[in-house]
């Protein structure tokens, strides 16, 4: 079943859910900073964060921790339960498929070398001279807390970090983007592409990365396809999952060093034949992963 479809009969219009989804995400994330904040004082006494103090790493995954409930996981549930009075499971409603989930993984490994490829374009797009400062300060604002989700020093660490950077932006980031926006966009324009393109766009520039902007764009495409053919929200859950884990996991088992990210990222450079043809060979897994939802509904 497609996105078009799966909406109640007594839903309201596309730009009223809209607008009603945004002030339930904003209300949740600000309540759930507070309390984030609040727990963070009363059991470390800090109001701020120095990334480069070690002490200061697990407050600041605590409060990734809460942010990533008041912003992503929170505000989806309660958009289907309350407003809607829809059960949100149906999202994550049918038969999981081996075939597809075996094509879903297949895919997200696949489509990385293209991604590395495509960010090395993205370094290169040209950008107004005003607002370089800003967009400067803000990748390295976001590289400073990535390195901090990503610092592991035990199991323990290890463990938060899959939930923080894996699981919650996973699931959350999949019904948040997917789950609601992309079936408010895709009813708003009576279109399952202009829907996925739509959230994939914003799904990129929320993340407030430029340099991520064009590898993150494609992944939201991917993610974006997969639901709408399948309809169920699993199999791009488990895609983001496996694409935000897998560097969790490679630190951790190679000890690799937080601060030296940026020399990985060089080490990882992507010829344009290589980036092409992950390109070409994920485009036909995704083409087949479509053929296939077909026929599952004949």
């Amino acid at each position: 079943m497609d996105n078009l479809s799966q909406t109640s009969t007594n839903s309201k219009s596309p730009l009223i859910e809209l607008l009603l989804f945004l002030a339930t995400a904003f209300g949740f994330m600000t309540l759930f900073s507070f309390l984030g904040m609040a727990v963070i004082y009363y059991f470390f006494g800090i109001t701020t964060f120095d990334f480069s103090n070690p002490e200061d790493i697990l407050p600041a995954k605590i409060l990734q921790f809460f942010n990533a409930l008041g912003l992503f996981v929170i505000p989806p549930v309660f958009f289907y339960q309350v407003i809607k009075k829809e059960n949100i499971s149906w999202q994550f409603s049918g038969n999981i498929k081996f075939e597809l989930l075996l094509l879903s993984v297949a895919l997200i490994y696949v489509i990385m070398p293209s991604v590395e490829w495509l960010a090395e374009i993205n370094k290169m797009l040209p950008l107004p001279e005003s607002w370089q400062p800003l967009l400067k300060q803000m990748e390295q604002q976001t590289i400073q807390a990535t390195k901090a989700m990503l610092h592991m020093t035990s199991t323990a660490d290890f463990l938060f970090s899959v939930l923080i950077i894996g699981v919650l932006p996973a699931l959350g980031e999949e019904m948040f983007f997917r789950g609601v926006l992309q079936c408010i966009f895709i009813r708003w324009t009576k279109n399952i592409w202009a829907g996925v393109l739509i959230t994939a766009f914003l799904f990129s520039v929320l993340h407030m990365e430029f340099s991520g902007l064009l590898p993150r764009l494609v992944l939201g495409v991917v993610l974006g396809l997969l639901y709408a053919w399948s309809g169920n929200l699993w199999y791009s859950v488990l895609v983001h999952f496996l694409n935000n884990t897998s560097v969790v996991v490679y630190i951790y088992i190679k000890q690799i060093n937080v601060e030296n990210l940026e020399d990985l990222e060089m080490m990882n450079s992507v010829s344009p034949f290589a980036g092409i043809v992950s390109l070409a060979v994920a485009s036909g897994l995704l083409y087949y992963f479509y053929r296939k939802t077909q026929l599952l509904r004949k």
